[in-house]
């Protein structure tokens, strides 16, 4: 969703820390206002606007452990997964959605998306990249319609020096939202859930625009705590 603050505009990709950054916002800027119900994308931009970004691998697990707690939406996952719920088989359905029989009515599993038809079809589309492609796409525009982006990585320091406000865990700590989702929640270091295979899978699909982002590597910080819009 959209926060208009001051004299930032802030748009919110999910699974980016974005929740937590809507609260800095509201805490620190004047006449701050959300514009929607959820999520959306570019629109309405007055000042600086920025947005949030997280390396495909580490985004395709929490969107994941996310949607699994969704059990209205279950039926859009299984279609991800072909009939499975489990990481791997999901993980195929969205790096390989031009593959899918029928996609989910809701590709983001984030209910409050505006999504239109003919940005749906794009997911249909061999060639266009993953489902994380399509959603920094949509979020951020083509190209990209924000002034910078920030890596989820380094929130504290670069939401600090786009708001230039002090944002450490003192003032503004991140909390886990999965904590009260442990159904959901993954033993151990998630990252294990991967195997050579499903890594590949990401960087085939939706390699190149982490590439330009500064991903050069899976479950790796970018390379700029915060990324620009030249050249994206």
């Amino acid at each position: 969703m959209p926060f208009h603050a001051g004299k930032f505009t802030y748009f919110h990709m999910p699974k980016t820390g974005g929740s937590w950054v809507a609260k800095v916002l509201q805490q620190t800027q004047p006449f701050c206002v959300s514009m929607g119900n959820g999520h959306g994308s570019v629109c309405a931009v007055q000042g600086v606007s920025f947005g949030t970004c997280r390396n495909p691998w580490d985004w395709y697990l929490s969107w994941w452990q996310h949607f699994r707690a969704l059990t209205p939406r279950k039926h859009d996952l299984l279609r991800y997964g072909l009939g499975s719920d489990g990481f791997k088989a999901v993980l195929w359905g969205a790096t390989h959605p031009w593959s899918l029989p029928e996609l989910p009515t809701d590709p983001s599993g984030i209910a409050s998306l505006d999504l239109t038809a003919s940005a749906i079809r794009l997911l249909q589309a061999p060639g266009q990249g993953g489902l994380w492609t399509w959603m920094t796409r949509h979020i951020y525009g083509t190209p990209f319609q924000v002034d910078m982006l920030v890596d989820t990585a380094h929130l504290y320091e670069g939401v600090s020096e786009v708001l230039g406000v002090r944002c450490d865990p003192q003032h503004f700590p991140v909390e886990n939202s999965r904590a009260n989702r442990r159904q959901s929640a993954v033993p151990g270091d998630p990252r294990d859930l991967y195997d050579a295979e499903m890594l590949s899978w990401v960087q085939e699909a939706d390699g190149p625009l982490a590439g330009i982002l500064g991903y050069s590597q899976p479950f790796m910080p970018a390379q700029a705590v915060i990324i620009r819009r030249q050249g994206a």
